[in-house]
């Protein structure tokens, strides 16, 4: 079964990778990431402390492969992730319940699209099995703990699945504990405590190195105006399943969405609790799975709060929490009657087929198509024979980037004034984004001096660097720059002395 299992969800991963738009947060990470790869510990926030991802996904695209094959990497690893299921839990699960779980794991709409976009979320399920193994392992045979696989899981689990895998590790880690109290003796605690050390060394060392980035997200939360994407718990637990995301895609849905979402994320956690209380699942294989999403929930809320300066439900931080969800509702739908069970599968199945069809249609709203679209149109008006300024200078990379990955051809780029030398203080002060006036009219002069056209990203200058438009002001007014081509609220397209 598992092998049937690798090779649909292969397929169908395969077909997605080549079917989904360019997600805007590949890019993001992507070039953020090989902005700073020379140096790892500046580097550790692009891929959120997924290093080995980082260079993975970069190696990839430094040979200069297209979307697609970037994106063979987060294929195969979602593919395999009922092959580790089956493989690590098949002694801890009953025959009537793994099989149900290895389904959603292949075939749920939330788990193909987090399984074939190029982030790290394709590869934190996989060590999160790993560990859900050897933590049941532990909990029946103590004395036999492989301490050096356990080093191994949540080391290599933190460099390819980033900080989000921290929470589950942790919810897992002390759930251990409390289902072993006054069983497990001071012995086998340290080995458990020493197989974990490790991990909490590198995650300081990695969480340290990027609380630069704090004050960034916080800025990002405000200055593009994500407090009007709202979302809920009701939300997460559906999503987790369905991937439908209507907080992201509409920013006041109408009463009657809310309340399909809640109903929706209702049956999900009937399904949830009736799989705690059956009578299939070995008692502490029960507990760690509920404490382990409880407590993983809570801890991944308190952590984008920390970060965000907001807790946020949004699916994709409780990203690594469909394993024990996705063991959860199978035990709870081989627990339930055949009435009830249909009652909650009908409509669940309807949303995941409409789902899964509008992801492979291209049409999913959670997946805007914005950048793949306009890269084209770039790639044509950007001039070919000098190279086009890009405000604000961060976006220039982010642009070859995108201009890389959907084909597009790719014309020359620069950086418009940036600075001489960037210094991790600058990376502190979200504040040292934003550019002074002095400093926009001297790169207005130095534009105008060589004679460049510049691509002004009003998405993001508008945001951050120049909130009041001053460097295309003074480009339009003192050197008698015209607009060439625009696209609200995206970009502008400024070139000396052209018509509209």
């Amino acid at each position: 079964m598992a092998k049937r299992l690798f090779m649909a969800g292969l397929a169908l991963r395969a077909a997605l990778a080549a079917l989904l738009t360019l997600n805007p947060d590949e890019v993001t990470r992507l070039s953020s990431f090989m902005a700073s790869w020379r140096y790892p510990i500046l580097a550790a926030d692009a891929y959120r402390g997924a290093l080995l991802s980082g260079y993975l996904y970069g190696l990839i695209a430094q040979s200069g492969a297209s979307l697609v094959w970037l994106r063979v990497p987060a294929a195969v690893l979602g593919a395999l992730w009922p092959v580790a299921a089956w493989i690590c839990l098949r002694g801890h699960l009953p025959r009537r319940v793994l099989p149900g779980a290895c389904w959603l794991l292949a075939l749920t709409p939330f788990s193909l699209a987090s399984g074939v976009l190029a982030e790290e979320y394709a590869f934190g399920p996989i060590f999160v099995i790993l560990a859900l193994g050897l933590m049941l392992d532990f909990l029946q045979t103590p004395e036999d703990f492989p301490v050096g696989k356990a080093v191994a899981t949540g080391v290599l689990g933190l460099l390819f699945g980033g900080f989000q895998i921290l929470p589950v590790l942790l919810a897992m880690g002390l759930g251990v504990l409390w289902i072993g109290r006054g069983r497990l003796e001071g012995r086998h605690v340290r080995r458990l405590a020493l197989s974990q050390l490790p991990l909490l060394i590198l995650a300081a060392i990695l969480l340290g190195a990027s609380l630069w980035s704090v004050p960034m997200h916080r800025l990002i939360m405000t200055g593009m105006g994500f407090p009007s994407f709202r979302s809920s718990p009701p939300a997460v637990l559906a999503d987790l399943l369905l991937n439908v995301q209507i907080w992201y895609w509409i920013a006041e849905p109408p009463a009657a969405l809310v309340l399909i979402e809640w109903l929706l994320g209702a049956a999900v956690l009937w399904l949830c609790w009736r799989g705690a209380k059956a009578a299939d699942l070995k008692l502490p294989t029960r507990q760690l799975l509920v404490i382990t999403l409880a407590l993983g929930a809570v801890l991944a809320s308190i952590a984008s709060g920390l970060t965000l300066g907001m807790p946020v439900f949004f699916p994709r931080l409780y990203a690594y929490l469909i394993v024990p969800l996705y063991l959860l509702v199978a035990a709870g739908w081989e627990a339930t009657r055949a009435w009830s069970r249909w009652a909650v599968a009908a409509p669940l199945g309807v949303i995941c087929l409409l789902s899964a069809g509008l992801l492979y249609a291209n049409q999913h709203p959670a997946f805007p198509r914005v950048w793949s679209e306009i890269a084209p149109r770039l790639a044509e008006e950007l001039p070919k024979d000098q190279p086009t300024a890009v405000h604000p200078w961060n976006m220039a990379d982010y642009l070859r980037t995108v201009l890389q990955l959907t084909g597009s051809e790719s014309p020359r780029l620069s950086a418009a004034c940036k600075p001489a030398e960037l210094l991790l203080e600058h990376r502190t002060d979200p504040e040292s984004l934003k550019q002074s006036p002095e400093a926009l009219q001297r790169c207005a002069s130095q534009i105008a001096a060589a004679g460049s056209c510049v691509l002004d990203v009003t998405v993001t200058s508008k945001a951050f660097t120049d909130r009041e438009g001053l460097l295309v002001s003074v480009l339009r007014e003192s050197f008698g720059y015209q607009t060439r081509s625009e696209l609200e609220p995206v970009y502008s397209l400024l070139c000396p002395g052209e018509s509209p």
